[in-house]
């Protein structure tokens, strides 16, 4: 019995210490950055997936912050704007990405409500979710399988920069040829438009948000990111809706798709700007 006490001893600090290491992993690159609290002087926000991230800090220029993050969902917007309003920031004005993806169902997968709850308040859920979202599957990062794929990745795109470092070199948009623009846009639009429904958990999401910028007087205004001719050609008409559940409660849509049409230069990919396209873009979205 002594020995049997002594293996399960041993087999449970081996995986606190397996925990730890993961984490320290997860908190450098998953969740560090991501748990920022803005500064209260900001009283305009941006919220969007990783379109966002190209914007970087430029949105500060004209006293707006970014607080887009990559993989970026309606359910995790909705917390960070709950998050934002309970702590007292005087909102003017939110920017939230209306693109035609952002109520596609993989979205309800792929998403960043294991970060946001970073943002989860006593007030907006209830006592048990809290504890178990905030605490628990937080710090005990082995329980999730989506960091658990993003460490393996990790040590197998270590692996391949050592002995192949060719295979994770990232490429140039503007520099493909046609041919390989449109297989690439083609496999984006089979990735994100799979399905033939929109998700109805998002839509929620997004009508709440809806709600609580009339409630608190915030000027809410959809936003349209950049695509890349290639891409747009791929997409159609393929969309699934967010702008119209804005635009149907009377809120401007902002529509930048084609702003940068015939500039390739300013992408990173097909439907993502590069550094420079971020700057010029919110030049455009904010002056």
């Amino acid at each position: 019995m002594r020995r049997f006490v002594q293996n399960i001893m041993i087999f449970i600090g081996i995986v606190i210490a397996f925990n730890c290491v993961v984490y320290y992993f997860a908190y450098k690159t998953y969740y560090n950055g991501y748990s920022v609290v803005p500064e209260k002087r900001f009283h305009s926000f941006v919220f969007s997936d990783s379109h966002g991230l190209p914007l970087a800090k430029y949105p500060e220029e004209y006293n707006v912050y970014n607080f887009s993050a990559g993989s970026e969902s309606y359910f995790d917007i909705e917390r960070k704007l709950l998050y934002l309003i309970e702590n007292k920031y005087q909102i003017d004005t939110v920017y939230v990405n209306v693109d035609d993806h952002m109520l596609s169902r993989y979205r309800d997968n792929n998403n960043n409500t294991d970060r946001s709850v970073f943002y989860l308040t006593k007030n907006n859920t209830d006592t048990f979710t809290y504890i178990q979202s905030k605490y628990i599957t937080y710090y005990f990062v082995i329980l999730q399988p989506k960091i658990r794929t993003i460490f393996r990745r990790f040590l197998l795109r270590s692996v391949a920069s050592i002995i192949h470092p060719e295979l994770v070199k990232e490429e140039d948009w503007s520099t493909l040829s046609a041919e390989q623009r449109v297989v690439k846009s083609e496999d984006r639009k089979n990735y994100q438009f799979s399905g033939q429904k929109s998700s109805e958990r998002l839509k929620i999401s997004l009508e709440n948000i809806i709600s609580l910028s009339k409630e608190h007087n915030i000027t809410l205004l959809g936003v349209k990111f950049p695509l890349a001719a290639s891409y747009m050609d791929v997409l159609g008409d393929a969309n699934f809706g967010a702008d119209k559940v804005l635009s149907d409660s009377g809120i401007r849509i902002l529509d930048h798709k084609t702003a940068f049409a015939d500039q390739d230069g300013y992408f990173s990919n097909q439907d993502h700007l590069n550094k420079q396209g971020g700057k010029v873009f919110s030049k455009i979205l904010f002056e």
